[in-house]
């Protein structure tokens, strides 16, 4: 791109990339896309925080990209990026956030779990998230607990949404076939 880049904002800014759905399966792409669109919301609780809108994410989708050049495009320092593979009712969910400048990894974390509740997965990876950027802004390691003032901003991101785990995996699908955008899609 020849456009300048976006200024950074005055507080710490983040991008949640589309994470890879490793599974083979397209069909399972909704839930990667759900994944994103769920940690974004819990990050977007944290009033200290700067998060990147899921739409504008989204562009990334399937392209290979540099840190740097998405850094500057969206105007953030830090990026969090994953993938996922499913396998029955098992997923693994592998995420990472890096410094979107220097591509320096601030944290890495894999995730094994039972699909018996997601949204809990969910939660936790937007925690971890939140819990390593907090302590990399603070000069400090990544701490064992989470914080709870930070557990509790995560907790309220899940108020509203359904509790019903298939009626949820359903939006999700719907959502990600509308924003395929093609008619048979629709």
């Amino acid at each position: 791109s020849t456009d300048p880049p976006l200024p950074l904002p005055d507080k710490p800014s983040v991008a949640v990339l589309p994470f890879t759905n490793l599974s083979g399966d397209p069909e399972r792409e909704y839930f990667a896309d759900g994944m994103v669109e769920d940690i974004i919301a819990g990050l977007s609780r944290i009033k200290w925080l700067f998060v990147i809108a899921r739409h504008s994410s989204l562009a990334y989708k399937e392209m290979a990209v540099d840190g740097r050049r998405v850094g500057r495009e969206l105007g953030v320092r830090y990026l969090v990026r994953g993938s996922l593979r499913m396998d029955g009712r098992r997923v693994r969910v592998s995420a990472q956030m890096v410094e979107a400048e220097s591509g320096h990894q601030l944290w890495r974390e894999r995730f094994d779990r039972r699909l018996d509740d997601v949204f809990a997965l969910q939660d936790e990876i937007a925690l971890a998230a939140v819990q390593a950027l907090r302590a990399t802004l603070m000069g400090e390691p990544a701490a064992a607990e989470p914080d709870a003032s930070v557990g509790a901003e995560i907790a309220a991101a899940a108020k509203g949404r359904s509790e019903n785990g298939e009626a949820h995996r359903l939006m999700l699908q719907g959502r990600y076939l509308l924003d395929r955008m093609s008619g048979p899609d629709f």
